[in-house]
């Protein structure tokens, strides 16, 4: 039971569609990635985060942090929305269209600098809007041995 600071009110928190009491911010952090070269210096060329398509749209922030600086390098909004015919969306029978469950494409992402380690981070502030990551690719490229 959770109380309102506004109306005199009680109400039933976390159930069905009671947004009361639900985390507002989705946050993950992998591991620090030195890609086996531990003490080489090493630069992401692409990063593609895999995210399960979702019901209505909206972003996750992916941002990359380097070395423990705890200062991300970049961030970057990636649209959850899945594309595709929905029902209701004035696509007929036999017009060409694609049913079933939407796709969302690989968005790449650019990430700048060389470092011995990088932590790739999701992040996705509201309620009610589910974050499923499926994984993420990474192009890399390790440093010379100075």
């Amino acid at each position: 039971v959770e109380a309102s600071s506004l109306v005199g009110a009680l109400y039933y928190g976390e159930t069905g569609t009671s947004d009361l009491g639900k985390p507002i911010l989705f946050d993950y952090w992998t591991k620090y990635h030195s890609f086996g070269f531990p003490t080489r210096k090493h630069r992401i060329k692409r990063l593609y985060p895999h995210f399960r398509p979702t019901d209505t749209n909206y972003n996750c922030t992916v941002s990359v942090d380097a070395d423990d600086k705890n200062a991300p390098i970049n961030s970057t909004l990636v649209p959850l929305g899945a594309s595709g015919t929905t029902w209701g969306g004035g696509e007929t029978w036999g017009g060409g269209a694609t049913w079933g469950a939407g796709t969302i494409s690989p968005q790449r992402i650019q990430v700048p600098g060389q470092a011995r380690k990088h932590q790739i981070r999701f992040a996705q502030y509201g309620v009610d809007n589910p974050v499923e990551i499926i994984g993420y690719t990474v192009y890399y490229q390790i440093g010379k041995i100075i």
